[in-house]
């Protein structure tokens, strides 16, 4: 049985550059045997594949710059993001 689980998360940076965490979600309820595992298995979603994905930490992360659309706009949002990491069922993972 796999020891790693998922830490999803998602949010934006703002016109100011303060960075806001919508949502931190925490899945142990699918562990993995190994992030590598874990990473194949979350890269296979349509949300986080394309160009503006990348790895972070040993997991991906997509950043996608929405300064130019007014939906964003107007609500002062500059960037919008979406991560996902895997840490040890014993770790507690941290920002």
């Amino acid at each position: 049985m796999g020891e790693w689980f998922a830490r999803y998360e998602e949010g934006f940076v703002a016109a100011n550059g303060e960075t806001v965490t919508l949502t931190d979600e925490v899945h142990p309820e699918h562990p993995w045997p190994t992030p590598a595992a874990a990473r194949s298995h979350w890269g296979r979603r349509s949300d986080l594949r394309g160009p503006d994905v990348h790895l972070y930490r040993n997991g991906l992360e997509q950043v996608e710059d929405v300064a130019e659309r007014s939906e964003f706009a107007s609500l002062g949002v500059r960037l919008i993001w979406r991560r996902v990491s895997f840490h040890r069922a014993r770790e507690t993972p941290s920002a």
